[in-house]
């Protein structure tokens, strides 16, 4: 069957086409424009009544995974859709797309929505900027149950952006994407995003109660949570906020009827804990006046902070040894203080300087596979948005645990989801990191694919007389080894005629490294 065009206002019958319960949604639009898709599920009052049913970059399913983001960049989106998964409250899917920055749908050139079935494209409607004018956001078409599943073809401007279509629609105010501007102030709030509407107004009544000290702190009067999600609220609202180094792991509530308070537990008295956060809040700011500059793009940023940690926190190997380790080796404070922290630590540190650099992070938790060995350890690490795409970044393991204090690693910046999960696991729902334009080798010029390339850089290295060469290579594994590197670097040197007259008679030693599981090289060389 060819496939059919569809203009704006029709609307089909799925089930003429193909079997109506399981499909692929396809939205497209060519722009230089960053464009953010989303997929809203209603209920039969075209209400957004479950904030888990709008499915974007940053909430990439629904609960049951019936309708799931499975590929995005800044021009396309692929929802997988599976309706007869959906609740029975939810009888409509609303795709949208909305400009993130400056212009208007008008400067578009040109967009689609298509269905696939089985590879094969079945139903397409296409539009242009021509079809509009200066809206910021657009409804493409829906998905909705009318006596069977039908798709409609909607191509309607719509003023404002993600946040007016959200409003529209009737859910919680967007702070997933916030602006700039509330990002320097509140920093990026991901796991916020995850909570139902009555466990959000619990997560801020705990977050404005803690932050004022509060020992008694009213979450609900009307019985919409359950005390079994209590510890998840913490847990995220402490996984969104670093400065909030104080609260005790362990906590308390107490319940009457519909009633329910949190009761926190403070590491510290209050005028403590006040002098400990002035201590922080400087020590950031002095951070980022000495490492970042306003000429500076958000991966330049990223790696500045990056490199500061690394070179300036050490792994506290010594306090985990103790049965009781200080909490502060856990925390943002632990790191940017008194400069030794564990994995956690790192990961707050880093989180609390890019919220104050207006960069999108957030603090994943799961496991690790201890290098050289099969043994695995909880762990934590980030996830940082730069230009519209997500990338893990672990500092800890970047940082010098067992090697000389200040020597830079980068194997675990800005790497995708299949490359750090060769050793990390983790469980939560976070947003797909499968872009590697901002790995730090790509970025840098450092990912290596053939032997000619790799030659051309140890000759451009040695004879700039660098004291080290990391690379990533990204070619057949079984053409380079370190026998192989040896060699190459042996013959390099003894060829050295080629090069610059400047070595003389001098020397060359160097020692290497190889982190088979990132496939990444580093040379030390020592020139004498």
């Amino acid at each position: 069957m060819a496939k059919k065009i569809l203009v704006t206002g029709e609307k089909v019958k799925i089930n003429d086409y193909i079997d109506p319960h399981h499909y692929e949604i396809q939205v497209n639009i060519e722009s230089s424009m960053t464009i953010d898709f989303c997929c809203f599920g209603l209920d039969s009052n075209k209400k957004l009544s479950d904030d888990r049913y709008m499915v974007f970059f940053n909430q990439v399913s629904s609960p049951e995974n019936a309708i799931r983001l499975t590929a995005s960049d800044p021009k396309k989106t692929i929802f997988l859709t599976h309706p007869k998964k959906l609740p029975n409250e939810i009888k409509n899917l609303v795709f949208t797309a909305s400009i993130d920055g400056n212009g208007t749908m008008s400067n578009i050139n040109k967009g689609y929505l298509a269905l696939f079935a089985d590879s094969k494209e079945i139903l397409r409607f296409d539009f242009s900027g021509q079809d509009f004018k200066n809206e910021r956001a657009i409804i493409i078409g829906e998905i909705y149950f009318k006596e069977v599943w039908r798709l409609g073809a909607v191509g309607q401007g719509f003023n404002g952006g993600l946040s007016a279509l959200l409003k529209h629609f009737g859910g919680e105010e967007i702070i997933d994407s916030p602006s700039n501007e509330n990002l320097l102030e509140n920093g990026y709030k991901y796991y916020y995003g995850k909570l139902n509407p009555p466990l959000k107004k619990a997560y801020e009544a705990m977050l404005e109660g803690v932050k004022n000290f509060s020992d008694n702190i009213p979450i609900s009067q009307n019985g919409e949570i359950q005390t079994s999600s209590i510890s998840d609220v913490i847990e995220y609202m402490k996984l969104d906020n670093p400065s909030i180094f104080y609260l005790e792991s362990s906590h308390q509530y107490t319940s009457m009827g519909n009633e329910v308070w949190f009761n926190p537990k403070y590491q510290f008295d209050r005028l403590m804990t006040q002098e400990m956060e002035n201590r922080l809040s400087n020590m950031a700011e002095k951070i980022l006046k000495e490492v970042i500059s306003s000429s500076m793009d958000d991966y330049e940023k990223e790696l500045a902070l990056h490199d500061y940690l690394v070179k300036n926190v050490v792994y506290d190997y010594e306090s985990l040894s103790i049965p009781n380790p200080p909490q502060e080796i856990y925390s943002a404070y632990g790191a940017l203080i008194n400069r030794k922290a564990v994995c956690s630590g790192y990961a707050n540190a880093m989180k609390l300087l890019l919220d104050k650099c207006g960069i999108e992070c957030l603090i994943v938790s799961g496991n690790s596979n201890i290098p050289d060995t099969d043994n695995s350890i909880g762990h934590a690490w980030n996830i940082v948005k730069i230009n519209n795409k997500f990338y893990h970044l672990d500092v800890t393991w970047n940082a010098p645990i067992n090697r000389s204090p200040g020597e830079l690693f980068h194997h675990y910046f800005n790497v995708t989801d299949e490359e750090i999960s060769i050793d990390h696991k983790w469980n939560a729902n976070t947003p797909k990191c499968n872009s590697n334009q901002h790995n730090y080798f790509t970025y840098q010029g450092l990912s290596i694919s053939d032997e000619l390339t790799l030659e051309k850089r140890l000759k451009n290295a040695i004879q700039n007389k660098k004291h080290t060469f990391s690379f990533k290579y990204t070619g057949n594994n079984s053409q380079i080894n370190s026998e192989k590197l040896n060699a190459m670097i042996k013959n390099t040197w003894r060829n050295r005629s080629f090069l610059s007259m400047q070595f003389g008679s001098g020397s060359l030693g160097w020692n290497m490294s190889y982190n088979e599981r990132q496939k990444v090289f580093t040379v030390n060389f020592n020139h004498k």
